[in-house]
């Protein structure tokens, strides 16, 4: 059995099931409606969807501890802190099958996470993002034409976003077909976007397109891509970018520094520094091909050292002999 916040925040898709010969249980956080969720169901894949609302929810944790009673796997293997902390509540009361875990790069645990990793069987480390595999279902958001800048996360740090919209306000004096479009959702947006109207970026060139569903995509038809805060999500919204031949410029924090190579496929900027995110960024629209360049150097570059065949081939060998073992 699987346990992840959400099947939506990675990219997985039909193929996942190289992982093992009968399809695992899949349980995600999250109400279970997206592309990928759809996708995994069509392919055979059981996918209960508990749809948690808050930390405690006594409901969420009765499901999957009636679904651990009922189905008795082998095994429990949770991905990031929430999912270990749902799944290790739920084990405490069913039958005591081995947990693993397997970090996803969420904030720092607390004490209650930290206790629970005690109690883990094996800790499966997935250290790196993975290359995006083909779209899944359609693609929602309309993007216009002329230059254009992107960048996806979640709004809940207002600095990390204050210099993107500052960067972008110098970006649209010099280039009138500019257009910054962010994808994403969290608690900042309207204060985000009313700070954005204050210093007259409020226009069509700047808007907020809501949570997307399919990155590749959104990010394949931009020029541009800004990876501009250190989140949960950050590395595979990079890796994401540089697999879709687009040129980046991310925030130089230790996560990102192993990816970009900086001037290589890709621009490093140090952190809420706007003026260098817009020295970078106008780089790439001044100087003739750069950014087509750098952009098929970075699709190089995370195709190679980022496969998603290289995650699934480690996995599944975990898995079969776990089961050549009991």
């Amino acid at each position: 059995m699987l346990v992840l916040p959400s099947l939506e925040d990675v990219p997985i898709g039909p193929e996942l099931r190289w992982l093992i010969e009968t399809p695992l249980r899949v349980v995600v956080l999250d109400r279970g409606d997206g592309p990928n969720a759809n996708a995994l169901r069509q392919a055979g894949w059981p996918i209960v969807a508990l749809n948690v609302t808050h930390a405690v929810d006594l409901r969420a944790w009765q499901t999957l501890r009636a679904e651990l009673t009922t189905y008795r796997p082998s095994f429990v293997h949770a991905f990031g802190h929430s999912a270990l902390r749902l799944a290790r509540f739920a084990q405490l009361r069913s039958h005591g099958c081995p947990l693993w875990f397997t970090e996803i790069g969420e904030s720092k645990p607390g004490w209650l996470s930290r206790r629970f990793m005690k109690g883990v069987a094996r800790i499966v480390k997935r250290d790196e993002p993975i290359a995006p595999l083909p779209a899944i279902g359609p693609f929602e958001v309309s993007t216009p034409s002329g230059t254009l800048i992107v960048t996806d996360g979640k709004f809940a740090a207002r600095p990390e976003w204050v210099i993107a919209i500052r960067a972008f306000d110098f970006i649209k004096a010099v280039y009138p077909d500019a257009h910054f479009l962010l994808s994403g959702e969290g608690p900042l947006i309207e204060p985000l976007a009313r700070y954005g109207t204050q210093i007259a970026v409020g226009d069509v060139r700047f808007r907020f397109v809501g949570p997307c569903s399919d990155l590749p995509t959104f990010f394949g038809r931009s020029k541009i891509v800004w990876v501009p805060a250190v989140q949960f999500g950050a590395a595979q919204r990079l890796v994401t970018a540089m697999a879709m031949g687009c040129a980046v410029v991310a925030v130089n924090s230790p996560e990102l520094a192993k990816i970009v190579r900086h001037g290589e496929t890709g621009f490093l900027f140090p952190q809420g520094d706007h003026v260098e995110l817009t020295k970078l960024t106008r780089r790439l629209l001044d100087e003739p091909g750069l950014a087509d360049r750098m952009g098929e150097r970075a699709r190089e570059y995370a195709n190679e050292h980022f496969p998603v065949s290289k995650v699934v081939e480690a996995v599944r060998t975990l898995y079969h002999l776990h089961n050549s073992e009991r």
